[in-house]
């Protein structure tokens, strides 16, 4: 569940401090051990902030191989949740338009609806079928790759708590259609580079 998430999420972050703490303690003088949790270098790369949630096989397949509308509504919802699960950027990368600010870390970096890499070509959806529960198991992994690493519990919790309901929805086919972005892409963009929230897609 979510609070577990954020739960086990925190204890991994005071296990990369402690580990931090002691190899800090061995190096030179005047050496510094940094520990971030970003995901952009600022430099074109973007890494990490991946999240899995096992959905049943049924609902894998409705959102790639059956029903359109679901994958639609699946990439229009997690490109809305940017506004809680985006951790802040200074600037842009990837030939984007100049902005000093923008919501989302990730954002500059996902040029299609959907793909199978995580590396390149992102999609906002990622539909790698990887189930990791073993041969034969009627359940499926949705790998989620659009959201940043989000230091704050409450947007973390928020942010993995809705992504359950929504996929909870779509295992229970309760999809809006009317609820679709017309152009996700360029909404993840125009609402990452509008702080104030006042832009509309």
């Amino acid at each position: 569940d979510a609070r577990s998430h954020v739960a086990h999420f925190h204890a991994m972050l005071r296990t990369v401090r402690a580990a931090q703490v002691a190899a800090a303690a061995r190096l030179p003088p005047g050496v510094r051990l940094e520990v971030l949790a970003n995901a952009s270098d600022g430099l074109g790369a973007s890494y990490g902030a991946h999240l899995d949630l096992l959905t049943t096989r049924d609902a894998f397949e409705d959102i790639f191989r059956q029903r359109s509308h679901y994958l639609a509504w699946l990439a229009s919802f997690q490109v809305s949740a940017m506004v809680v699960s985006g951790q802040g950027k200074v600037g842009t990368e990837r030939r984007a338009a100049p902005v000093d600010y923008q919501i989302s870390q990730r954002a500059d970096f996902f040029d299609r609806l959907t793909s199978m890499d995580t590396m390149a070509q992102r999609g906002i959806v990622n539909q790698r079928d990887e189930p990791l529960c073993g041969p034969d198991t009627p359940l499926a992994r949705l790998h989620v790759i659009c959201f940043d690493p989000m230091l704050c519990h409450v947007a973390r919790y928020v942010t993995v708590g809705t992504m359950q309901i929504a996929v909870a929805m779509i295992e229970a086919g309760d999809v809006d259609p009317s609820l679709l972005l017309d152009a996700p892409i360029e909404a993840l963009a125009l609402w990452s580079r509008d702080p104030a929230l006042r832009a509309t897609a």
